[in-house]
């Protein structure tokens, strides 16, 4: 599927992956229903999102946001699941996060019903 330029364009810096994705969701106001139709474009990068680049995003999203070595998440004993990490309370921004975690988890599903990718 083709994203025209019409569609929400989210500028995302790879290094900041975490803090643009929060910029960018509360920049085109997440609780609207136009804001899962949009496309992704990594600053400073040539490429048009015909569904890679948003399939890249969600993969490296997911990977630091739920990353035990950022402090908000830890391995269960079984190795096999997440949950909040104490550390947590001492994040800045932790609540953000968490509710970027959970708007990323309705993304995977509304992008995958959606857009078929």
């Amino acid at each position: 599927m083709f994203y025209s330029q019409s569609r929400l364009a989210f500028y995302i810096r790879r290094k900041h992956i975490l803090e643009d994705t929060l910029y960018e969701l509360e920049k085109h106001n997440s609780l609207n229903d136009n804001v899962y139709r949009f496309r992704i474009e990594f600053v400073n990068e040539p490429g048009v999102d015909q569904g890679g680049l948003k399939k890249e995003w969600l993969t490296l999203l997911s990977k630091e946001i739920f990353d035990p070595q950022a402090g908000l998440f830890k391995l269960s004993p079984n190795m096999r699941s997440v949950h909040p990490s104490p550390l947590s309370l001492i994040q800045p921004g932790a609540m953000s996060y968490f509710s970027l975690a959970g708007v990323l988890v309705g993304l995977v599903k509304i992008i995958l019903e959606r857009d078929k990718i």
